[in-house]
């Protein structure tokens, strides 16, 4: 029954096997093979993954995706690592927030991490460089009184 429940790529596993236990064994070593080797190219992804010029949003959805992959290929990442990676890979205008988190002693989960790097990014945000005024544009004015006392029938 076995056998003939296998879809025909995988077949040639059970060519030679004499029980069914053999026959599983044959599929359970060939295909945990590549679900290594899925984890670790998964593992290497997340470890090179870089902002670059993505947003912070952008880069974070690309992290989670990649944590994601990684736990339904039976490797979890935990939070620490998580941090370590995608604090790695931020742009260094932001590399002295990942370093006050770090200290804060406590992990962050990438939403989190995607809320203070937004919060980052707003505080970094150049609204001179747009010709946007600081302050309303009226301009000051100044009114002087001159009080003078006429002399000599002036």
């Amino acid at each position: 029954m076995l056998v003939a429940s296998l879809p025909e790529e995988i077949m040639y596993l059970a060519i030679g096997r004499s029980t069914t236990r053999e026959v599983w064994s044959s599929i359970e070593a060939a295909l945990s093979s590549s679900t290594r080797a899925r984890c670790l190219n998964l593992l290497a992804q997340f470890q090179s993954l870089r902002q670059g010029d993505s947003t912070p949003a952008e880069y974070l959805g690309c992290a989670q995706l990649l944590v994601e992959d990684l736990a339904l290929a039976g490797r979890p990442i935990s939070l620490d690592e998580q941090n370590l990676y995608v604090f790695r890979g931020l742009r260094p205008k932001f590399r002295a927030m990942a370093a006050s988190l770090v200290v804060s002693g406590n992990p962050v989960s990438i939403p989190q991490l995607s809320d203070c790097l937004q919060t980052q990014q707003f505080i970094y945000s150049d609204d001179f460089a747009t010709g946007v005024p600081a302050l309303p544009s009226r301009a000051p004015t100044v009114m002087v009184a001159n009080r003078s006392r006429r002399q000599n029938g002036e």
